[in-house]
């Protein structure tokens, strides 16, 4: 970090600087909310790229499910349309 009166290295272990004595305590803060704000928002991305592959699959899911009702639907239609003939069986 440096220090925002004299720009002059700071470290991020002392309160004041040692080249001018600005009070460096709400600045070191700061600079830890940023890394916050930073480290969240690039988790927020992840999470979002993650929800976006979740929504496909869900999507593609939802297309193969329907496919598989019409299908069954149809399966359905043909097998009470088909008569299939009993043997008959005769006493001998």
């Amino acid at each position: 970090m440096k220090c925002p009166t004299c720009h002059k290295p700071a470290s991020d272990k002392v309160s004041r600087c040692i080249y001018c004595g600005q009070e460096l305590g709400l600045f070191q803060q700061v600079r830890e909310m940023k890394l916050d704000l930073m480290a969240a928002s690039q988790t927020s991305e992840n999470v979002s790229k993650q929800l976006q592959h979740l929504e496909g699959k869900i999507e593609t899911f939802e297309s193969d499910l329907v496919s598989q009702l019409v299908f069954q639907e149809e399966v359905q239609k043909i097998e009470k349309e088909v008569v299939i003939p009993v043997p008959s069986v005769e006493k001998i």
